[in-house]
């Protein structure tokens, strides 16, 4: 029972790792075709 509680809550984490990747992404897109620079760091 231990286990699956333990995999449940690595499968979490890597879903959210996923889900901030993805967002990062999205920004540096909207970031590279806007005429400002980018202000942000990477």
């Amino acid at each position: 029972m231990a286990n699956t509680k333990i995999a449940r809550k690595e499968r979490k984490r890597k879903k959210k790792k996923k889900e901030e990747k993805n967002i990062s992404v999205a920004r540096r897109d909207r970031f590279t075709h806007s005429k400002k620079p980018i202000t942000t760091s990477k």
